[in-house]
């Protein structure tokens, strides 16, 4: 029989690509699943699982049956989200993700108004860089990231800062009695940037490459506190949104301000385009000024 458990089952060995793993998350029996599995595939007749190094993969087909079994379960997920709605959120997930680019600052304070309005609602929250974030959300894994603008036409989303970068480098740097500093001044410098699936990095690379400007990045990290640490030793040079900076105490590292238009740290929400929101989604959205009227307009759209 195909109900929602059979669905979550399959969805489960699909994340986890083996038959006992999935039983240890949904807490079954392995014959359990193996019956879930098998009852979509006898009642589709088609083959949505073959054998793979250590454990299973997805047929063809079974691509398919995965992503149409996700989008049931959102929707059935959206529906009692709905039904908990009536009841003031008394249950549901949000599932959100955040950079680690500043968002203790930005949201912290919101998160725990949040848990306040809502205790019941359990919060999922992924922190990866933008650029791994996206991609969840467009599967479906999350229901809202933030990431920087601009973004694909399958996004909708909602502009929460709009914050300048900030060129720091030690205090005996060449640079160190400037103000204001252009990208093409900073090309011959050692540059520290953030790690593989931070958008900024990309940015900023791109802009370099528009201009045949070579970026000569000597170190990564997705720590920024050890990246002010590496800069403040004179390593090399780095950017990072001003308000990063604001409330720290900086004595051994220069500030400038990085004087480039296209790139300002344009940060916002993201959710999949014609997705069906959560309520508990939507109740974060009304907390963030311009929340209400961005899902007026995508019901509207």
């Amino acid at each position: 029989m195909l109900n929602i458990r059979t669905l979550q089952i399959l969805v489960e060995v699909a994340r986890q690509g083996g038959f006992s793993r999935a039983a240890q998350t949904v807490h079954a029996v392995q014959p359990t699943v193996s019956k879930a599995v098998q009852a979509v595939e006898d009642r589709l007749g088609v083959r949505i699982f073959e054998r793979a190094n250590n454990g299973v993969r997805l047929t063809v087909e079974g691509e398919i049956v995965y992503r149409r079994a996700l989008n049931i379960l959102q929707e059935f997920e959206a529906l009692e989200a709905d039904v908990a709605a009536l009841h003031k959120l008394e249950k549901g997930v949000l599932r959100i993700g955040f950079p680690p680019v500043a968002s203790g600052i930005l949201f912290a304070d919101l998160l725990s108004k949040y848990r306040q309005l809502y205790p019941g609602i359990n919060i999922s929250l992924q922190e990866q860089g933008c650029a791994s974030l996206e991609p969840m959300v467009l599967s479906g894994d999350l229901d809202l990231a933030v990431t920087l603008l601009p973004v694909p036409p399958n996004f909708s989303w909602l502009q929460i800062r709009d914050e300048p970068l900030m060129v720091i480098m030690p205090p005996d740097h060449p640079l160190a009695d400037r103000k204001r500093l252009k990208m093409d001044e900073l090309a011959d410098n050692a540059f520290i940037g953030f790690e593989q699936g931070f958008l900024l990095n990309d940015r900023i690379k791109a802009v370099c490459r528009q201009r045949g400007l070579k970026l000569n990045e000597c170190l990564r990290s997705g720590q920024l506190d050890f990246i002010m640490t590496l800069v403040a030793t004179g390593i090399g040079v780095a950017l990072l949104p001003r308000l990063e900076l604001e409330r720290r105490e900086l004595p051994n590292i220069h500030i400038a301000l990085l004087d480039e238009e296209e790139l300002r740290w344009r940060a916002a929400f993201v959710w999949r385009r014609g997705a069906v929101l959560s309520s508990a989604a939507q109740a974060w959205l009304k907390l963030l000024p311009g929340g209400e009227e961005a899902l007026a307009s995508e019901r509207l759209a």
